[in-house]
């Protein structure tokens, strides 16, 4: 499912972020384990973001974050 919604939360060293879903569900949570050193952590706190939910166990897990309006 496709969902936008907006950072309310992120580490950029950890390359994680809490996301606040348009549906006012559960939050979505994202952690970019594929990135490599030279791969930009492109998003900050407040950020609109689009994205692809994934319910896991109890989670629902943000993939294929696309940053929207800064």
């Amino acid at each position: 499912m496709t969902m936008i919604g907006v950072v309310l939360w992120c580490n950029v060293a950890d390359r994680q972020a809490v996301i606040l879903c348009e549906d006012h569900g559960h939050f979505a949570f994202f952690h970019d384990n594929q990135g490599g050193l030279d791969c930009l952590f492109e998003f900050d706190v407040g950020d609109l973001v689009s994205f692809k939910l994934y319910p896991h166990a109890t989670l629902r897990l943000a993939c294929n974050v696309v940053l929207c309006a800064p």
